[in-house]
């Protein structure tokens, strides 16, 4: 590169344009676009676009092949209506190898009229705003992270406290009757509730400084078929005699290496929605099948199902899908949009089955080494 500014120009230019381009790190350019030429390019397209310029001027496309695809079609699709606009504006990513950072330039363009010599001539330029963008993106992220770790907390934590509540009250009952061999497992329940909530609360919180994909990283070997037994003996404790819960294993242990609050996050969601939407004296069963290096939850009911209309927003944010659960409880349209996102955190697949009337099944697939 030239120790100073230089110019393929066949347009006599100010040296003042010289100067900017060259002090100020902008790409300044005037492009013909009949000729399919430049008139004028700064040097400083080189550092930028990592080509050189008397490449660039001689074949003006090798630009477009430094652009990621995508932004491509944006860029060319903005530059399509420069004649009938003002200016036109684009932001861009460059592609280099893959272990390099992606690099974002701004893009300022018009079209000149009245210059005899510059007539239809597009005449423009570009700066690096690659500091600007990680910022920008690092704020987006943050600001979307506080959201999650809000709603999580604000629909997640009910649960748990609606345990211990109901637990309370049981454990009142059973003291006032002396009903003792329910004392112990209901301290139990209160005692594991409260502990699972307080590692909620604080995984949740963490996340909200981490990216969400990092901190899922809590990996410990979890008996699957241990976890899924504890939850339904609350429920069965819980609710009694309102519904029979069931669980069904291929193997007497279903081992796998994950994030175990996630997991029981999960569960307590499938069970929870599945317990809503099912009719007194009616079945809530769990089965679990071990395939070649991944784990099948299934979380099945026969409950009044999912109408055809709802199915495509069922996994959506505060979705239109939401509906009062048959003892009237409130729906929040957040909990099956939280499981959708911790299953994919922990690299897995979700998905459902339902009938109007004919019960529902969610179908969870996770690799055995989790994440």
């Amino acid at each position: 590169m030239a120790a100073g500014p230089t110019s393929g120009s066949m347009v006599p230019l100010d040296k003042t344009l010289h100067q900017l381009a060259w002090k100020t790190n902008s790409i300044f350019f005037v492009f013909d676009p009949s000729e399919n030429n430049f008139h004028y390019l700064s040097d400083n397209a080189s550092v930028s676009f990592e080509i050189d310029v008397a490449l660039i001027m001689k074949d003006p496309a090798v630009l477009l092949d430094r652009i990621f695809a995508d932004d491509r079609v944006r860029v060319l699709e903005e530059f399509s209506h420069i004649g009938t606009k003002d200016c036109i504006e684009a932001d861009f990513r460059l592609l280099f190898t893959p272990n390099q950072p992606v690099k974002w330039l701004h893009i300022k363009a018009c079209m000149l009229q009245g210059e005899p010599a510059l007539q239809g001539c597009i005449v423009g330029f570009a700066e690096d705003i690659t500091s600007r963008k990680e910022i920008e993106m690092y704020l987006t992220n943050t600001h979307a992270q506080k959201d999650v770790a809000l709603q999580i907390l604000g629909h997640d934590i009910r649960s748990p406290i609606g345990t211990i509540s109901a637990a309370s009250s049981l454990l009142e009952r059973s003291v006032c009757h002396e009903d003792l061999k329910n004392i112990e497992p209901l301290f139990r329940i209160i005692s594991d509730t409260c502990q699972n909530a307080l590692n909620l609360i604080n995984d949740v919180l963490q996340s909200v400084y981490w990216d969400a994909q990092n901190t899922v990283k809590k990996k410990r070997r979890i008996d699957l078929v241990d976890m899924v037994e504890n939850q339904l003996h609350a429920y069965r404790l819980l609710h009694q005699d309102q519904k029979d819960f069931k669980l069904f294993s291929s193997t007497r242990h279903v081992y796998i290496r994950s994030d175990q609050v996630r997991l029981q996050l999960i569960l307590e969601n499938l069970l929870s929605n599945a317990y809503k939407f099912t009719k007194r004296n009616g079945t809530i069963a769990v089965d679990l099948q071990e395939k070649e290096g991944k784990v099948q939850i299934a979380v099945k009911d026969d409950g009044i199902g999912i109408p055809d209309r709802l199915k495509p927003m069922i996994f959506q944010k505060f979705t239109n899908a939401r509906r009062e659960g048959m003892q009237g409880e409130k729906p929040t349209g957040l909990g099956l949009h939280i499981v959708k996102t911790m299953v994919e955190q922990l690299n897995g697949h979700i998905w459902f089955e339902s009938g109007e009337e004919r019960g529902t099944t969610f179908f969870v697939e996770l690799p055995k080494k989790g994440i």
